[in-house]
């Protein structure tokens, strides 16, 4: 805690804004009992005017990619169960904190403006320009520079079977307005 609060004068001082990234995997994906609020934003809320910004990719792919990482470590380890711990970390957010992978990479420039309205933080205009010469956390599943839709992970037909079944699915789906089966 003592190195967040000075990092944060420390980029405060500069005129800046610090922006962690929660990795909340740890919270919501292992065989735990999932939390009512993420770890980091538990820790840093009594000390910080917190602004949250989530960006969640579709529930079909994500799982796709957090099996083919060997990332999921939670019992039942189906997609109905992997949606329920989604639905319970978003819903502590507001709707109008949450930015869709999809809609991120179709509108970039767009989407950056907002994301950048939600943290209350300037936009560089040249940041897209920038884009492939820093390394960011979390760039575990990307490749190549450009922000531009990717085809979705071959999806057999057990798993097509999983995600028309999934109850949990379903409501985050409605909730979230995701598309079901979209390409």
């Amino acid at each position: 805690m003592a190195g967040i609060k000075e990092a944060e004068q420390h980029v405060r001082a500069l005129g800046g804004s610090l922006v962690i990234r929660a990795h909340t995997h740890a919270d919501y994906c292992t065989d735990i009992v999932p939390p009512e609020q993420d770890t980091l934003t538990r820790l840093l809320d009594p000390f910080f005017d917190i602004k949250h910004l989530v960006t969640i990719r579709n529930p079909i792919d994500s799982f796709l990619s957090l099996q083919d990482n060997g990332w999921v470590h939670f019992e039942p380890a189906t997609f109905d169960e992997y949606c329920y711990r989604l639905f319970k970390f978003l819903n502590f957010f507001e709707a109008s904190d949450i930015v869709c992978y999809e809609d991120f990479v179709s509108e970039p420039r767009k989407l950056t403006s907002r994301c950048a309205e939600i943290l209350d933080i300037p936009v560089n205009n040249l940041a897209h320009d920038y884009i492939d010469i820093f390394n960011i956390s979390g760039d575990s599943g990307r490749s190549g520079s450009e922000i531009m839709p990717r085809s979705r992970k071959y999806v057999s037909d057990e798993y097509m079977q999983d995600i028309i079944q999934s109850i949990s699915f379903k409501e985050l789906c409605k909730r979230y307005d995701i598309q079901p089966l979209s390409e």
